[in-house]
C-alpha cells in the first residue's frame, strides 16, 4: 500500500499559534520521511507576513505551496517551488492575493467573516457535550446512521 503524502504549510507570523515563530513550530509534522514536507511561507518568501487567517483565505504563497503538493506526486517541494532561485525570488512573492480573490472586496469580505465568527462565538449555541461521530469517522468504512 502506498504511503500518504503530507505537507504542513505554516507561517512564522501566526497570530494564533504563537509557537510557529519559534525554533520548534507546533505546525511542523515531526514524523519525517520522504512523504512529509514542512514548509513555512517564509521559506519561499522571507518577507511574507501572512497571519493565521491569511494563510488559508487569500495568501498567494500558502496557495502556491498547496498547489505544488496537489499537482505533483509526493508532498510539496521547496526545491521545486524555488526552481533554482533564492527564497524571495519567485513571482508569487510579489503577489498580494491568491487567484480567485478580488483585492477590491477583500477587506469587506474579511470584515464580514470576522463579524460572523464573532457572532457565532458569542451569540451562538454552545455545546456542553461532544456530538456523536459521523458514520464515516467511526472506522471500518461507512455505516448507516
Amino acid at each position: 500500500m502506498p504511503e500518504v503524502d503530507y505537507t504542513a504549510i505554516y507561517t512564522l507570523t501566526d497570530d494564533v499559534l504563537f509557537e510557529n515563530g519559534t525554533s520548534a513550530p507546533t505546525s511542523v509534522l515531526t514524523d519525517g520521511g520522504k512523504n512529509v514536507a514542512n514548509i513555512a511561507l517564509q521559506d519561499v518568501c522571507p518577507a511574507n507576513s501572512a497571519d493565521h487567517t491569511a494563510i488559508g483565505t487569500y495568501d498567494p504563497v500558502g496557495w502556491a505551496i498547496a498547489l505544488d503538493a496537489l499537482e505533483h506526486g509526493g508532498p510539496a517541494s521547496l526545491v521545486r517551488m524555488l526552481g533554482g532561485g533564492a527564497p524571495g525570488s519567485r513571482p508569487v512573492c510579489a503577489e498580494t492575493v491568491m487567484p480567485g480573490v478580488d483585492p477590491s472586496t477583500l477587506t469587506s469580505n474579511l470584515d464580514a467573516y470576522f463579524e460572523a465568527v464573532g457572532t457565532a462565538l458569542f451569540n451562538g449555541t454552545h455545546l456542553t457535550v461532544e456530538p456523536p461521530l459521523a458514520c464515516y469517522a467511526r472506522g471500518n468504512g461507512p455505516k448507516n446512521h
